[in-house]
């Protein structure tokens, strides 16, 4: 019974594995943003980064959408900023084709990710009231 558990424990620890570090990531920040806008996106990592990267899934080097090794950096609708100790990544004009999962990586003297997952939406929904005269 023991190696059953065992077993199960391995299975569910690989299935959450990122395929290219073997670190386990159980945190995913989702950000809701409706298309045309903008999405200001935090990511935590240690002020002694060499570089840092933003892809999107699955993140092979030709879905890296910005990286730098700068306080800041521009690429297109992408943008990297470094302020009091975080970084932010910008993504301006958003579209439907935007909507998915994304990295952010930090490069020290190992690699740190943190996974985003960005949903664009058609618009705001506003709430209407109809009167009915009687």
């Amino acid at each position: 019974m023991e190696v059953c558990h065992t077993l199960i424990c391995f299975f569910l620890l690989f299935s959450l594995q990122d395929g290219s570090t073997g670190l386990v990531s159980a945190r995913v920040f989702v950000y809701s943003v409706t298309e045309g806008a903008e999405v200001r996106v935090e990511c935590s990592f240690p002020s002694n980064r060499s570089r840092e990267v933003f892809c999107k899934e699955p993140c092979e080097q030709e879905d890296i959408l910005i990286e730098t090794t700068d306080a800041s950096a521009q690429r297109g609708r992408y943008r990297i900023d470094y302020e009091g100790g975080y970084s932010f990544v910008t993504i301006s004009q958003l579209t439907k084709s935007d909507s998915g999962r994304y990295r952010c990586a930090a490069v020290t003297q190992e690699v740190s990710y943190q996974y985003i997952e960005i949903i664009v939406v058609d618009g705001e929904f506003l709430k209407t009231e109809s009167s009915s005269l009687s």
